[in-house]
């Protein structure tokens, strides 16, 4: 079993967060403010994977699935 990597997002009311699966390590992603939004980019490529409100959090999951 692996613990993937999970981007955390505001979610729709009622819901307070909507969790997002993504490939890579949690170290491989920077979140960086632009404006009024939130980014998420792979480091490595520049690639933007997230680009709306926050606050956004990218971490290890701690339940395997």
């Amino acid at each position: 079993m692996e613990h993937p990597t999970l981007m955390r997002v505001p979610g729709p009311p009622p819901v307070m967060f909507e969790e997002r699966i993504l490939p890579l390590a949690p170290e491989a992603y920077q979140v960086s403010q632009a404006g009024a939004w939130c980014v998420v980019t792979v480091m490595a490529t520049g690639e933007e994977v997230y680009r709306g409100p926050g606050p956004v959090e990218v971490l290890r999951s701690r339940a395997p699935f």
